[in-house]
């Protein structure tokens, strides 16, 4: 059992996690071969793969959630703390898994490729190729397996599943396989590039080429559909005490009155996971041009167009939420109605892959190889990198209305338009083999042997979303955004007012907020690294190495994002930064 201690989650919320069960062991085989022939002006190459994977999993959670509603003002809808909530033990919701969360999990991938490098002159090469991969749908050794069809609203359950009883219940009925997807034969990859000198020092290369996620994704997207019915349970509870105690629910029983049980029907199955029937494995679209150009014996510059497009990736998309935001009671506005709940809202999430997301950049490069004992390497990146929905990270995602996934369309976690590196390392010109002092004496073993290095990197801050901590919209969840009133840039951020408070308001009740997802940034990031090391060699095959790191070597402050719950305590607020000045020294030695 793995407590987490209560903390402020990022949605700002005050939650207390536990979590139990191992992950693993998993096994891994692999077969493959390829068989190369030049032919005149040709180099051929054929190829195939097989992997196969067994891998057991099992992880069951428990989560209680705190939030300022049962410590405010019921009439106004204002004040409260989410801590004070805690202290006094009223949560807002929970949630916890019943019955059997363990899955041994069972894949493997077939490929096939055939490629070709073409000389066709002294100064141009093509290359061109083809592969295919085959993912076999992931299967459970026991067919614990189920989904739902968002379409019909069956209970679907894998062909086979131990668990299952004799008689059915209303609503539920086999696949007729035993996995949640279905094959797809046509994950076809072409590719294309070439390279033209145009110029004795001067080359132009470009290229295209589609990949497919035919492994990590499906195993994912598998493992999280554990636990379902009827081999195990999710079970959860929410808006409790919104407006002071609700009667038997506390932090230590906030399942008062539910049965720990696995029902004899799926329905309704609050907070289950499910994957799609028609998930697919996600493709990328990747191309290049780049100019490279040679400055010197020892130097190149190069200047590039890097872009990607994908398609199809992996969304955790909530549902059962009110399907519109309106007053009153929320259960009779859900689409699912089998899955709702007298006690509770009763939502659930689906693992869709209906994401898309878009990467373009222009990258340059200087690189001055080993020379005279000095190399150095410099790049600049300026980028864009947008998704849908988290389609980049896919678990945890914040989507605020899930009937409108176009809404959630915004820079990627992964968007840093502006990143610099110069990274160098020096030998000093001393000591044997040197320009300086290479005839020995106490001058060349004082500076003989010694190299300086070091990293410098800078880049923009990551993205982050307002947004409000309660149910404005009245639709059973999600993570809801405020209304945008101003601009919340400032002229001189601070830790204490990272951005302008005041831009954003809790909206009118019952509509959702208008500010987008990811439509703030976080400080900037700058750091320098040093290295000091000295060689001390013994014998022609032993050597001692001296090494002094020292990262964050000016121990400049670099802050993490801020709060950015509207009327949490540390709203605007950056409380936590990245490491300081760290060294450690350290000896090598080498025979």
């Amino acid at each position: 059992k793995v407590p987490k201690a209560p903390g402020l989650s990022p949605n700002g919320y005050f939650s207390v996690q536990t979590g139990w069960g191992p992950v693993g062991p998993q096994y891994m085989s692999q077969y493959s071969g390829t068989v190369s022939k030049t032919t005149g002006d040709h180099n051929l190459k054929f190829g195939a793969a097989y992997y196969q994977t067994w891998a057991y999993t099992n992880w069951a959670q428990d989560n209680e959630v705190f939030n300022q509603q049962a410590t405010w003002n019921p009439a106004t809808q204002s004040g409260g703390n989410a801590l004070a909530s805690y202290m006094l033990g009223l949560p807002n919701n929970a949630s916890r898994q019943l019955g059997n969360a363990g899955v041994s999990l069972r894949s493997s991938v077939t490929g096939l490729f055939a490629q070709d490098s073409w000389k066709v002159n002294s100064k141009l090469t093509v290359n061109y190729g083809l592969r295919w991969d085959y993912t076999r749908p992931v299967t459970e050794k026991n067919n614990r397996f189920a989904t739902l069809d968002l379409t019909s609203g069956q209970w679907l359950l894998a062909k086979g599943d131990v668990d299952a009883p004799g008689t059915l219940p209303p609503g539920v009925s086999f696949l007729g396989r035993n996995s949640i997807t279905k094959p797809d034969y046509k994950n076809f990859s072409p590719r294309l590039g070439f390279a033209y000198q145009v110029g004795p020092r001067t080359v132009l290369r470009a290229g295209f080429g589609i990949f497919y996620d035919n492994w990590s994704g499906a195993l994912q997207a598998a493992q999280n559909a554990r636990g379902a019915w009827p081999s195990g349970s999710s079970q959860s509870v929410s808006s409790l005490n919104l407006a002071g105690v609700t009667p038997g629910v506390t932090a230590q029983n906030p399942f008062f009155g539910q049965s720990t049980a696995i029902p004899a029907s799926p329905f309704p199955s609050s907070g289950a996971g499910f994957l799609a029937e028609d998930w697919r494995d996600s493709y990328s679209s990747q191309w290049n041009f780049e100019i490279q150009q040679q400055v010197t014996k020892a130097a190149t510059a190069s200047v590039a167009y890097v872009g990607s497009s994908t398609s199809r990736a992996p969304i955790q998309v909530p549902f059962n939420f009110a399907t519109v935001p309106a007053a009153g009671a929320i259960q009779p506005r859900q689409p699912y109605q089998d899955m709702t709940s007298a006690q509770a809202v009763s939502t659930f999430s689906v693992i869709q892959s209906v994401g898309r997301a878009n990467y373009n950049s222009l990258q340059a490069k200087f690189d001055q190889r080993f020379s005279d004992g000095l190399f150095f390497i410099t790049s600049f990146t300026w980028s864009k990198s947008i998704d849908i929905g988290c389609a980049s990270f896919w678990e945890a995602c914040s989507i605020q209305n899930p009937y409108d996934l176009n809404a959630e369309r915004g820079p990627s976690p992964l968007d840093v338009p502006l990143v610099f590196t110069f990274s160098s390392g020096y030998e000093l010109p001393f000591g044997k083999g040197k320009r300086f002092l290479n005839h020995g004496g106490p001058g060349s073993w004082v500076l003989g042997g010694w190299q300086l290095n070091g990293i410098l990197s800078a880049h923009s801050g990551t993205v982050f979303t307002p947004n409000i901590n309660f149910d404005n919209a009245n639709v059973g969840g999600g993570s809801q955004r405020p209304n945008v009133a101003a601009s919340p840039t400032l002229a001189n951020p601070t830790v204490g007012e990272y951005f302008n408070i005041n831009a954003f308001q809790v909206p009118a009740p019952y509509t959702y907020g208008d500010a987008g997802r990811d439509s703030l940034r976080g400080p900037d990031f700058w750091n320098l690294d040093f290295s000091l090391f000295r060689n001390f060699d013994f014998a022609e095959r032993m050597r001692l190495q001296f090494r002094g790191e020292f990262f964050n070597i000016l121990n400049h402050p670099n802050f993490n994002n801020p709060g950015s719950t509207l009327g949490n305590a540390g709203y605007g607020v950056i409380t936590q930064a990245y490491n300081p000045r760290q060294v450690q020294v350290a000896l090598k030695l080498t025979f």
